[in-house]
């Protein structure tokens, strides 16, 4: 690609940012407002913060080893105006990747971007406010370039060591984007095609551990014991179906409130009718798959894209999945958002290849 073809298209996505995608913009903005502003003006913060009210801890070590920009100014205002901006680009992305169109669909996903609740949870850790969406900006941005680019996966690797050295746990939502691709892909292209996507977005885990397992060294980071940090990864064979079993017993309990496995206690608070939109959503993104396949798609697609729906808890609950002497807890949970978005995904899907039109 040319230096002049390469300035046109940046010129061409910044229009689209502003002409096009203005009004996700500014309701992203409202409801980031409306939800959270509170938690920068107001120092709503947890017990972890009593010692930080006016600056950030000198390093954060288990293995992260990149500070969002806390590090330099501690201004609520700034702040909040810096996660606001890297949570909108994070929408975009998200849009583009799905070549969502609709108006509608573009707010509701900005919504459940901003508002998930363990999103909100996030920012009762004052000193880490832009570092978790900073993260989850490079998580999803990893991808779209591994997507959008036949060695994408080797600039995305950086991403993703990036997104590990700020917060870890954000890899989920790298996974379980892959996983969605992969689902959108099978019901409209050859599955060999599909298979060489797979294997690129494969190389991207890999190449982005390693870099991130470099940085490790370079910087001379150590792990820790804290939540099993110093041995997040390294399963033992005899473990696995036991982690297999709770991760997917966890996936359940999220939406009904019972992660913690203890009567009467709630992770959340659930009601009942998140719990029944969750079943909800489940099904209708099932149904919407079965629309978008048709008659046209093999029978091995068929096989392949139910194996990833299956594995699709594990994406989303990946550290429990990894975390040996841990679980998940509420700030590793935020790749379930996904779960909401994909039928909204999918159904947009639906409505392009019917040609149902723009919104």
């Amino acid at each position: 690609m040319s230096f002049r073809k390469s300035i046109e298209g940046f010129e061409k996505g910044i229009k689209e940012i502003f002409i096009k995608r203005k009004a996700v913009l500014i309701w992203t903005f409202l409801i980031m407002a409306l939800t959270h502003i509170y938690f920068f003006v107001g120092r709503f913060i947890n017990e972890d913060m009593h010692g930080y009210l006016s600056k950030a801890p000198a390093e954060l070590g288990h293995g992260r080893y990149f500070y969002g920009h806390s590090e330099f100014t501690f201004l609520p205002v700034v702040i909040f105006v810096i996660v606001f901006i890297e949570l909108a680009l994070t929408i975009l992305l998200l849009l583009k990747l799905f070549h969502i169109e609709r108006k509608i669909y573009e707010i509701i996903i900005a919504a459940l971007v901003v508002t998930f609740p363990s999103w909100s949870y996030s920012f009762v850790y004052a000193f880490l406010w832009d570092t978790y969406s900073l993260s989850l900006l490079t998580a999803v941005l990893a991808v779209f370039i591994a997507d959008k680019y036949k060695y994408g996966f080797l600039p995305g690797g950086f991403f993703i060591a990036c997104s590990l050295s700020l917060y870890q746990s954000y890899i989920a939502v790298s996974i379980s984007l892959a996983i969605m691709i992969l689902i959108i892909e099978l019901t409209k292209k050859d599955i060999k095609e599909v298979i060489k996507k797979a294997l690129r977005l494969m190389a991207l885990g890999i190449f982005g551990a390693v870099v991130y397992k470099i940085g490790i060294w370079a910087f001379n980071i150590e792990l820790g014991t804290y939540k099993g940090a110093d041995t997040m990864g390294q399963i033992p064979i005899d473990m696995i179906p036991a982690l297999i079993k709770r991760t997917y017993t966890g996936f359940i309990q999220f939406f009904t409130g019972d992660n913690l496995g203890v009567k009467g206690i709630r992770f959340f608070y659930v009601p009942l009718f998140i719990t029944i939109a969750y079943i909800g959503c489940m099904v209708f993104s099932v149904v919407m798959i079965i629309l978008n396949s048709g008659k046209k798609v093999k029978i091995v697609n068929k096989i392949f894209i139910a194996a990833l729906l299956l594995l699709l808890p594990l994406a989303v609950n990946f550290i429990d999945f990894i975390g040996v002497e841990t679980s998940a807890s509420t700030l590793n949970t935020y790749a379930f958002v996904l779960i909401f978005i994909l039928p909204v995904v999918l159904l947009s899907e639906y409505q392009m290849n019917t040609r149902g039109g723009v919104l």
